[in-house]
């Protein structure tokens, strides 16, 4: 791709004897030049047109039936359909940064010099994000209009959920982060509500190729050692202990965004689990939503969590089965 400088319509006249016009190649180094000013302005965008968004529908959730055909009402539709672009285009661009400066696969060579305003540009992003699909969404009351909007909301939490899941490694760089946060997520379940999004996001992540639960889940070990230890004293963003589950089984390519995850970690930690734990309240998820179903009931669980809850078994079976047969 191209760009080329426009000469002004007054210099047309001399625009053949000027042989070396320059032209400036769009680069995938231009397009993608990660630095600190991006990632603020691009979460402070995100944050204005997520909250923008929830407020165009809590007023669409009040507005009358006689004028939900009117010229205002139609402006407003057209507002929101808006703020889902800005938010998705938003999301794509953090998911094509963090990626760019933590790619999932580390090669030998690093694409960029991490720092520690970068790193703490990740979590700020891992933040907002858990707040976007943790977040209490208005009741539509109306078919008619729940439709519609329910399909933007949904457009925004799908492309939210995909940033999520493919920045999980950034968000979560060691296997004990990883494992912590899922405990977290499934202890709070029956304290908070509309967690469902952001466990799932989690599952899901935790289902990728690249994440080894053998080496993530405490399955013939105790979680609560060394690792559980460090997470519970006071962090300093810059204590560079990382908080390996088990020494010698995470290798840490980027020690500065180890430092500023687990230092964030220790806010939102509550409680680490036993695997037997972790692996009932999958099972209860699954089969609680079978029987709700068999009973004509109200799921309490959403379908996408429950699909998630599935993969995320079969692949602790698939691991352990190729174990037993000596597969590595």
């Amino acid at each position: 791709l191209l760009y080329r400088v426009v000469t002004p319509e007054n210099q047309t006249a001399a625009r053949q004897t000027d042989t070396c016009e320059p032209v400036y190649i769009l680069s995938k180094e231009f397009s993608r030049a990660v630095s600190m000013e991006c990632f603020r302005s691009l979460l402070s965008l995100l944050q204005w047109s997520w909250a923008a968004f929830k407020a165009g529908l809590t007023q669409s959730s009040v507005v009358t039936v006689a004028s939900s055909s009117t010229a205002s009402h139609l402006t407003a539709l057209l507002d929101l359909e808006r703020l889902v672009y800005v938010c998705r285009a938003c999301l794509r661009l953090l998911k094509t940064y963090i990626n760019e400066i933590y790619p999932n696969q580390v090669s030998h060579k690093k694409v960029t010099q991490e720092s520690i305003r970068l790193a703490e540009c990740v979590g700020d992003v891992r933040a907002l994000l858990r707040t976007i699909l943790s977040d209490s969404l208005p009741s539509l009351r109306r078919k008619n209009q729940g439709s519609q909007y329910s399909k933007m909301c949904l457009e925004v939490l799908e492309e939210c959920h995909q940033t999520f899941v493919a920045c999980f490694h950034a968000f979560y760089p060691t296997a004990f982060l990883k494992w912590t946060a899922l405990c977290d997520l499934l202890a709070s379940m029956d304290k908070k509500s509309d967690l469902d999004r952001l466990v799932s996001a989690v599952v899901a992540a935790l289902c990728s190729p690249t994440v080894r639960l053998r080496s993530t889940f405490p399955i013939s070990t105790s979680p609560d050692g060394d690792g559980h230890n460090l997470l519970r004293k006071q962090l300093s963003p810059s204590d560079n202990s990382g908080l390996p589950m088990m020494p010698g089984m995470d290798t840490h390519h980027y020690p500065i965004l180890v430092e500023q995850m687990s230092y964030r970690s220790q806010v939102e930690v509550g409680s680490v689990w036993q695997f037997k734990d972790v692996l009932d309240r999958l099972l209860d998820i699954v089969t609680l939503s079978i029987k709700q179903a068999l009973r004509l009931e109200k799921v309490t669980h959403s379908s996408q969590l429950v699909t998630n809850c599935c993969h995320l078994l079969a692949k602790v079976v698939a691991e352990l089965a190729a174990q037993a047969r000596g597969i590595d």
